[in-house]
């Protein structure tokens, strides 16, 4: 029996309306074509999802595969990808900043619509939080933050102490500075018809 988190699919409740029936190209995709130009034969597309530019990167630079994607969006059509933050310590290839990806959006004829930040990562977001809204965050962090760890270990006892005091900080910090440091985003842009 293959086992598959739906978390990795949450990125489904936040797309646009219409086509209903995007181009994905996720990790199967990124196994099965190995390389951004053979999966984009075909294009342009009316909607394409990309729930982790790190699979699509493959040497360059995550500006660069990120441009090369949102050239494969038809015109009047758009593009939701998802990655990780670059500004967290241990970041890995494909991430980037939101005002980098932006910019490459830009660069490419295409237009911010929406930023979301998935919680806790955009390979498994729980949760997609609209970043243009303090209150959805705090809700996040008041209600759903989980600062549980399995054992009772000191250690267990020390990391859920460490959970609770992050928590803490993170309800007070200022909502900029909560978004600059989520762990990853997933952007939704559009190019104009």
């Amino acid at each position: 029996m293959i086992m598959v988190d739906a978390r990795a699919l949450n990125w489904r409740f936040v797309l646009p309306s219409e086509p209903a029936d995007p181009v994905v190209l996720d990790l199967a995709a990124a196994e099965l074509y190995g390389r951004l130009a053979d999966a984009l034969t075909g294009a342009p597309w009316p909607a394409l999802v990309v729930p982790d530019l790190a699979a699509w990167t493959a040497g360059k630079s995550p500006r660069t595969a990120l441009r090369e994607l949102a050239e494969g969006v038809a015109p009047g059509g758009w593009l939701c990808v998802g990655f990780r933050n670059r500004w967290l310590p241990g970041t890995a290839e494909g991430a980037m900043g939101v005002r980098a990806a932006t910019s490459a959006l830009r660069d490419a004829g295409l237009h911010l619509e929406s930023v979301y930040l998935p919680l806790p990562d955009h390979r498994q977001p729980a949760f997609l939080v609209d970043a243009r809204t303090r209150s959805q965050l705090d809700y996040v962090f008041r209600h759903t933050f989980l600062s549980y760890l399995p054992g009772g270990s000191v250690w267990a006892r020390l990391g859920r102490r460490l959970l609770v005091g992050a928590r803490i900080v993170t309800i007070r910090v200022p909502h900029p500075v909560r978004v600059r440091l989520a762990p990853a985003y997933f952007v939704i842009a559009r190019r104009s018809s």
